[in-house]
């Protein structure tokens, strides 16, 4: 499953994903999963992926993958139906820290 979410260019989110986000985004699937459902030790910060568990009782349980993707990053489909490809994103690169110029 993914949830889309506005982050910085280092992949850090301006919000959170919470468990409240997590089960209305399965609840648009169609999945009867309430927040209280949702095992998250705490909220989601960063973009990434991550395996979530879905706890419905004691002995019913689940596990889904998430991945929290920056917004714009996946295909919609436009007013007519179309499906539209996201425009690419970029991620800021780590600075090279095994340069000549830091010796």
């Amino acid at each position: 499953m993914t949830i889309e979410a506005a982050a910085n260019p280092e992949g850090t989110l301006y919000g959170s994903v919470t468990g409240e986000d997590i089960a209305e985004a399965l609840q648009t699937l169609g999945h009867p999963v309430l927040p209280e459902h949702v095992v998250l030790e705490s909220p989601i910060r960063t973009l990434d992926n991550r395996i979530v568990k879905l706890e419905f009782t004691e002995e019913i349980t689940a596990e889904i993958k998430l991945w929290v993707v920056r917004e714009g990053a996946v295909e919609h489909d436009d007013e007519a139906g179309e499906r539209v490809a996201a425009e690419p994103t970029e991620v800021a690169a780590e600075p090279d820290t095994d340069t000549a110029d830091n010796e």
